[in-house]
């Protein structure tokens, strides 16, 4: 390139730049920043522990086996039996430790921990193994075997486990399916044909298997026992004592909900609260570690002794009316009758109170069971048609436990009826 005076003139104002630039900024050992070295490693941090711990058991013997740790610096490998506090030292590239003279039957917890260079231990990988020793005789089968019904495709099944020291697990069978569960269990929720029955198998650790023991799937698992005193309704849950997994009730009616514990095991609704509730039983739901797992219905109107509300009939014959919410009846005229579906707890004599209203003048009903005339009383005047008050009868009426139909005939009318409490009395 031919210079010319311009030419020259432009590479002279490039070399100013170039100094002042170095000018501003001086050489670079002028400006160098001290930088400290990383560490190699984390001394404070503790090795990893080993990999796929595994144990196999024999007679009398465990041994345990487990991949080695991704660290190279690994010294030491400890392995401690807590049964008994045995503990064995190994090199660090150690991959197997073998334990001795063990109890058979009896569960050993194990615990392998690594040690680096640095001294430091792993947190430690555990183990159990129950050591045992081989036959071929098959364990006694369970005993009390109970299926419960939860809903219509699962059960609960409760048992007493055999007493044999070599017993493994259960195994229990519903039509075409089954679930297995370890020896210290003596309950199972199993899914399936809840028509098919239970069929439950005790497993040893040899892999004999006991006679098979069969049971319907047929029980409660609570009882239900209802009663009231004309202002309160009170439930009182049985638990049947094979059943331990429940820990707590929850009790619905209407929209109001409870949390009942099975301690408690009883629970107070009152009688205005289900007044309106029209054929809706209270709710008792069974509940295990915060899950519900079943769910059964309590007819809160017609279980004596307690009350039967007078609108809460299953049919009736004659002129009549509820009134209201379905707290009374009226418009009655003479000769109608009202008939009840009811369970009668147990077998006895009883008394009744009416509770009735009417401006003035008396009037007559007549009870039956299934059919047969058992007691007739008799109500009055109470100063108007809303102010029922309570009108004692008859305290010597026979009634068989049981289910049963019971009727209430009106010989007169113009009279309005709330409900009719029953009470035992002797």
């Amino acid at each position: 390139m031919k210079l010319t005076r311009k030419n020259g003139f432009i590479r002279m104002y490039i070399l100013w730049i170039m100094c002042s630039i170095l000018t501003v900024f001086p050489g670079c050992e002028e400006n160098t920043f001290p930088v400290s070295p990383l560490p190699e490693e984390f001394d404070m941090i503790p090795p990893s522990d080993v990999s796929l711990l595994t144990a196999v058991a024999g007679d009398g013997r465990v041994t345990l086996n487990w991949g080695a740790p991704p660290e190279r610096n690994i010294a030491a490998i400890y392995v401690t039996n807590r049964n008994d506090g045995t503990e064995k030292k190994l090199a660090g590239d150690a991959l197997e430790a073998e334990f001795t003279g063990l109890n058979n039957y009896v569960t050993q917890n194990f615990v392998v921990k690594t040690e680096n260079d640095k001294g430091l231990l792993s947190f430690g990988a555990e183990i159990n193994a129950i050591p045992y020793a081989v036959d071929n005789v098959k364990p006694s089968p369970v005993t009390n075997l109970m299926g419960f019904k939860l809903n219509e495709t699962s059960a609960l099944a409760t048992w007493t486990n055999p007493a044999d020291a070599d017993l493994a697990q259960i195994l229990v069978r519903m039509g075409n399916e089954s679930v297995t569960v370890g020896r210290e269990n003596s309950y199972a929720i199993i899914q399936g044909n809840v028509s098919s029955g239970l069929q439950v198998s005790a497993v040893d650790f040899s892999g004999n298997v006991s006679d098979v023991v069969t049971a319907a799937v047929n029980k409660d698992m609570v009882k239900i026992k209802g009663s009231d005193d004309g202002e309160y309704e009170t439930l009182e849950m049985i638990l049947d004592p094979s059943v331990v997994i429940i820990d707590q009730y929850r009790i619905t009616y209407g929209e109001t909900e409870s949390i009942v514990s099975v301690a408690d095991a009883s629970f107070r609704i009152p009688m205005q609260a289900l007044q309106s509730l029209w054929r809706e039983p209270v709710r008792v739901g069974l509940i295990s570690s915060s899950v519900l797992v079943t769910e059964y219905s309590y007819a809160h109107h017609n279980d004596i002794p307690g009350t039967i509300r007078a609108p809460f009939y299953e049919r009736a014959e004659g002129s009549i009316n509820t009134e209201g919410d379905m707290r009374n009846i009226g418009s009655i005229e003479n000769g109608t009758t009202c008939w009840y579906n009811v369970n009668i707890k147990e077998e006895g004599y009883y008394g009744i109170i009416a509770y009735e209203a009417r401006p003035s003048g008396t009037a007559q009903y007549e009870i039956y069971l299934d059919g047969t005339l058992r007691a007739t009383g008799s109500v009055g005047g109470t100063d108007g048609w809303s102010n029922f008050q309570p009108f004692e009868g008859p305290n010597d009426i026979y009634f068989n436990e049981g289910l049963h139909e019971l009727s209430i005939k009106f010989l007169n009318g113009g009279a309005n009826y709330e409900k009719f409490l029953f009470t035992k009395t002797n």
